[in-house]
């Protein structure tokens, strides 16, 4: 499927929700009604002010965020991974029980 920008210019939200629906529906597929929201890809070349700017997927929260290119820094809508699996990773690796160094005292001597 092309990206909604190609295939349907300056559509809004719900229109392109409804055209979005509508081509699932020809492949036998919906869309889940409370999982659905459509996302603004906040960039260097989109600037408005929307209702949703990121999303999660897969463990990973896609949003605008800082890159560098060859002509400098820009804003780019790329992944990170999300807040949920950070926590999730860290209690897998607390759960490892690592046991810090151990302190060692002052050396005696002889």
């Amino acid at each position: 499927m092309t990206s909604s920008r190609t295939a349907i210019p300056g559509t809004r939200p719900r229109q392109l929700r409804a055209a979005i629906a509508k081509r699932l529906g020809t492949l036998g597929l919906e869309l889940h009604p409370v999982k659905t929201k459509i996302v603004y890809c906040k960039d260097a070349n989109r600037r408005g002010d929307f209702g949703h700017a990121s999303f999660d997927f897969l463990g990973y929260t896609f949003r605008g965020r800082l890159a560098k290119g060859r002509r400098g820094y820009f804003t780019g809508f790329s992944p990170a991974i999300s807040g949920k699996a950070k926590k999730a990773k860290g209690k897998q690796i607390r759960d490892w029980h690592l046991n810090p160094p151990q302190q060692r005292g002052p050396v005696q001597p002889g």
